[in-house]
């Protein structure tokens, strides 16, 4: 009879992965990651939306997420009523 996987807890996972792990590789990934608040007020801007985007993290912390979509793609007002 072949064993079966055990699924890892989410518990065994933190031991095997500090969260300084996880940060430090979501913050150097070549992906863009952006995070905001509920209001669409840019809180996190990792290293891969910097390159990709064009836009210092310092440039883009504390304005709106809007400021990054093209402007005949999105009405402002439909992007913070789906935020909602």
């Amino acid at each position: 009879m072949a064993a079966q996987r055990v699924p890892a807890t989410r518990d065994a996972r933190a031991e095997r992965f500090p969260s300084a792990y996880f940060e430090r590789l979501i913050e150097s990934s070549p992906d863009i990651v952006i995070a905001t608040d509920r209001a669409g007020t840019i809180i996190f801007y990792n290293d891969g939306a910097e390159r990709n985007l064009g836009y210092t993290a310092a440039e883009m912390l504390g304005e709106n997420v809007v400021r990054l979509l093209p402007p005949l793609i999105v009405d402002e007002t439909e992007v913070g009523e789906a935020m909602t």
